[in-house]
């Protein structure tokens, strides 16, 4: 999960132009490390919880990025941060991740869990 938030992060800020190279690659590495994380326990038959924890990662993406911004000594007003981005890229993160989730199930199949230890024999 990890090395693939990381590269996506990557290859997002290496196709946008963005002022500080490596931030979101470092934010889609946690996130991809939770997600990775995450998929190692049992999942249930809902979509609810995965579905719920997309929009959140989104969320939380973009509310680290403006505080790397704010470190980094820029301004970042409130009303702006909240009201044109972190609110719309919460509510387009929960209109995609549905359909992509379906059809990565679709796809991939159910979830599976590969012991590292049992790959060997």
């Amino acid at each position: 999960g990890g090395v693939g938030g990381f590269a996506a992060g990557l290859l997002l800020e290496l196709t946008a132009p963005v002022g500080t190279l490596g931030v979101l690659a470092v934010l889609y590495l946690a996130v991809g490390w939770f997600a990775g994380r995450y998929a190692e326990r049992p999942e249930g038959e809902t979509l609810v919880v995965p579905l719920g924890l997309a929009v959140l990662a989104a969320g939380f993406v973009q509310v680290a990025y403006a505080l790397m911004h704010v470190l980094l000594g820029e301004t970042v007003p409130a009303a702006y941060l909240v009201g044109r981005i972190v609110v719309p890229q919460m509510a387009l993160s929960a209109l995609l991740a549905p359909p992509v989730l379906l059809v990565a199930r679709r796809l991939l199949g159910g979830p599976r869990v590969i012991e590292p230890h049992v790959m060997g024999s």
